[in-house]
C-alpha cells in the first residue's frame, strides 16, 4: 500500500511513530543459497526452537531494555530510561528459515539484534527461556548475548496512528 497525506509541522518520522515492527531471518539449512546470504543470518547449527519461542514471550510487555541496548548508542539517540513496550514477540518457521517478528512502541539502538543473539543462546541451551527476565532485570548489556549480524534484520512497518494490539 502506498499513500501520502499532509501532516502537522511538528511531525517527525522517528519521534512521531507509535509502533514499529521488525523481522529477523535466520537461515537454518546446511548450505545457504548465495543470492540469499546477504539477507539472512546463516545458522545451520542445532537450536531448540520451542525454547526460543518461550524466551520471545518473556519480553512481551513494558520493560527496561537497557540489557539489550548498544553499548555505544548513536549520538543524540541515547535514552537513559530504556523503557519500551513490546506488543508482540514470536518465532515462526518458514521453510528453511526461522523468523523472529517483534512489534513495539520503540526500540533502543541494536535492541532487536541483541534480543536475537540472546534468543540463540536459549536455542543452544546456554540460557533458559526464563533467564530473559533475569537479564531484563539486570539492565546491563553484559548480561545479554552477543549482537546478531545485521544482514537478517528488516524494518517491516511503522505505525503513526493509535497502535492496534
Amino acid at each position: 500500500m502506498l499513500e501520502a497525506q499532509e501532516v502537522a509541522l511538528e511531525f517527525h518520522a522517528r519521534k512521531s511513530a507509535r509502533a514499529k515492527t521488525y523481522r529477523y531471518r535466520i537461515y537454518r539449512a546446511p548450505t545457504c543459497p548465495p543470492f540469499l546470504a546477504r539477507y539472512v543470518w546463516h545458522y545451520p547449527y542445532p537450536l531448540d526452537e520451542p525454547a526460543m519461542e518461550q524466551a520471545a514471550q518473556q519480553v512481551v510487555g513494558e520493560h527496561d531494555f537497557r540489557s539489550f541496548a548498544a553499548v555505544d548508542p548513536e549520538p543524540g539517540r541515547a535514552d537513559p530510561s530504556g523503557v519500551r513496550r513490546i506488543f508482540h514477540s514470536s518465532w515462526t518457521r518458514m521453510g528453511d528459515e526461522l523468523v523472529y517478528t517483534v512489534k513495539g512502541s520503540g526500540f533502543l539502538h541494536h535492541m532487536v539484534r541483541n534480543l536475537v543473539g540472546t534468543f540463540v543462546l536459549v536455542g543452544k541451551g546456554t540460557l533458559k527461556p526464563e533467564d530473559m527476565i533475569v537479564i531484563l532485570d539486570q539492565r546491563k548489556r553484559s548480561a545479554a548475548g552477543a549482537t546478531a549480524p545485521a544482514n537478517g534484520l528488516y524494518l517491516l512497518r511503522v505505525e503513526y496512528e493509535p497502535v492496534t494490539q
